[in-house]
């Protein structure tokens, strides 16, 4: 069992930590943080957004059961320059790492990837992960 900022933080360890596209990682910002890209030819801000849930499980208190739901959000940002194909292996290493995997009671699931038109110099995706865990209270 987990709490919302439990599942936060191991999602952002994720991000930060665990996935590892071809050639070289670009920088992650977290999707509280301001980022300067200037100069950057490519790199990923990550977004954790909680989207419902509901109880589970009647009881006294501490006791019920909650399902929490939520997005895992990865927006991808490559250099016009580079083709799609880098964009594509950026996409296809934040699937390998996030869907289809349970770390520290957050379980992940259906991920879906989506090509965005470019934009400030930047071909773009953007890749969703949904997840869900169970909260005790």
């Amino acid at each position: 069992m987990t709490d919302t900022n439990d599942a936060r933080e191991t999602l952002y360890d994720i991000a930060i930590n665990s996935w590892a596209p071809p050639t070289s990682t670009p920088p992650v910002a977290l999707g509280n943080e301001d980022f300067d890209a200037t100069g950057v030819g490519e790199w990923a801000r990550f977004t954790v957004r909680h989207t419902g849930g509901g109880q589970e499980s009647l009881g006294s208190a501490g006791n019920r059961k909650f399902l929490r739901r939520g997005l895992a959000i990865m927006q991808l940002f490559c250099a016009v320059d580079k083709g799609l194909q880098r964009l594509d292996a950026l996409q296809k290493a934040v699937l390998d790492v996030f869907e289809a995997r349970t770390v520290s009671g957050v379980h992940l699931h259906d991920g879906d990837y989506r090509e965005l038109p470019p934009e400030d110099g930047y071909n773009r995706g953007t890749v969703t992960v949904q997840f869900f865990y169970e909260q005790q209270k």
